[in-house]
């Protein structure tokens, strides 16, 4: 079964991890994976390096996703520095790992660069490509921006290229990092007047570092801190445990927040670690361990 046809027959969870820069990193993300299995999610994606520089890391925890003989592996793929002959091996290596789901992005510009500096300069060119050459052998999805992408000049231009992606394939949708609920209640809104169907998975970051969570809002996603969030912040500023603990239970909310706008599946960033992961779903009160 396919992640939108799990996602359209129930309401799932899924974990995103990212790729280790160490040996010893990618043990401890192997362990951890098999913890955070103990709520058997429906799918985990890892991500990958806009350059595609740890792509041989990627592949090795995709096939580590793969061992737990539960969740589906669905790979990060970016257009930044590929032409079209490294997608296309990418693409082979991936499918010869028993990988076909693949969520598609433009990736960010590197340092220095002010595009792509590969053969695609969008996502919907990616999925393009990958729908002409491959087919249905690769399910696509791709991402979404609640609160619109920070180089879009139009919240309409980012619902236009959603249906775009839509049209070429895309099976379901991955949001982008948002703590901002009335805008994802406006965003759900716009898809369906732009007659956007397919299924939302709704990305979710714990809560539990002051410093990481401004570093995700401010200098990579340009999303709000809405006043809620905003207290707890100046409330526990000074109070490293105070802020995990009313953190967790920030994001716990926001679980239940989602889940009853019928999201299709839950999306936890996890940022590898297990522990947090879990007990997050704990306090959430919507996953049980089987």
């Amino acid at each position: 079964m396919t992640i939108a046809e799990m996602m359209r027959e129930r309401t799932t969870l899924s974990y995103e991890v990212f790729p280790p820069k160490t040996e010893a990193g990618v043990e401890s993300l192997k362990r951890a994976l098999a913890e955070m299995n103990a709520f058997a999610p429906a799918w985990v994606s890892c991500t990958c390096g806009a350059s595609g520089s740890d792509k041989g890391c990627q592949n090795e925890i995709l096939e580590a996703v793969n061992a737990l003989n539960g969740p589906v592996a669905s790979a990060h793929y970016t257009c930044i520095h590929r032409s079209r002959e490294q997608i296309s091996q990418d693409m082979d290596t991936l499918l010869r790992m028993g990988i076909d789901h693949v969520l598609a992005l433009r990736g960010d510009f590197q340092k220095g660069e002010s595009g792509t500096m590969g053969q695609f300069c969008h996502a919907s060119e990616l999925m393009a490509y990958l729908r002409a050459q491959y087919g249905e052998r690769i399910h696509l999805s791709c991402a979404g921006f609640p609160e619109e992408h920070i180089q879009s000049e139009r919240f309409t231009d980012d619902i236009a290229f959603l249906k775009r992606k839509q049209d070429l394939g895309a099976e379901y949708i991955v949001t982008q990092l948002t703590f901002d609920m009335e805008a994802f209640k406006r965003w759900l809104d716009a898809l369906d007047k732009a007659h956007i169907t397919i299924p939302v998975s709704a990305g979710v970051m714990p809560v539990t570092e002051r410093d990481k969570l401004l570093r995700h809002c401010l200098s990579q996603n340009g999303c709000a801190i809405p006043g809620p969030l905003a207290r707890l912040i100046s409330r526990r500023y000074d109070d490293p445990e105070g802020f995990r603990q009313e953190g967790l239970d920030y994001s716990a909310a926001q679980i239940r927040e989602y889940l009853s706008l019928g999201v299709n599946d839950l999306h936890i960033y996890t940022l590898n670690d297990a522990k947090v992961t879990n007990e997050l779903l704990v306090r959430s009160g919507c996953f049980a361990k089987p």
